[in-house]
C-alpha cells in the first residue's frame, strides 16, 4: 500500500531529510521532468521554506531569513532551487 511505502521511505531518510519533508521540501526536483512537472506555486512553497533552513539560506548568500524571503516573493526563485539540489 501507499502508507507501507512512505514508511518504508522514512525509515532510510535521516532525520533532517524527515523534518525537511514536513516542511515541504525536496531535496532533489519531483519526478517527470523536473519544474515541468511542478507547478509556480510549489515552487515558491520549496525556496521559501529553503529560506527559513539555516543551511540552504547560508549556501544561498543570505544570513536574513526575512531579506532571502523579500527575493523569493518578488519572483526569483532559481536562487534558492539550485542551493537546495545541490545539498
Amino acid at each position: 500500500s501507499q502508507v507501507q511505502r512512505a514508511w518504508e521511505k522514512a525509515a532510510t531518510m535521516t532525520d533532517r531529510e524527515k523534518l525537511l519533508a514536513a516542511r515541504g521540501v525536496a531535496l532533489s526536483p519531483p519526478q517527470g521532468g523536473g519544474a515541468g512537472g511542478e507547478s509556480e506555486r510549489s515552487r515558491k512553497r520549496r525556496a521559501m521554506a529553503g529560506c527559513h533552513d539555516n543551511l540552504f539560506r547560508r549556501k544561498a548568500g543570505y544570513e536574513s531569513e526575512a531579506e532571502c524571503n523579500g527575493r523569493v516573493l518578488s519572483g526569483d526563485l532559481r536562487f534558492m532551487l539550485d542551493a537546495m539540489v545541490t545539498e
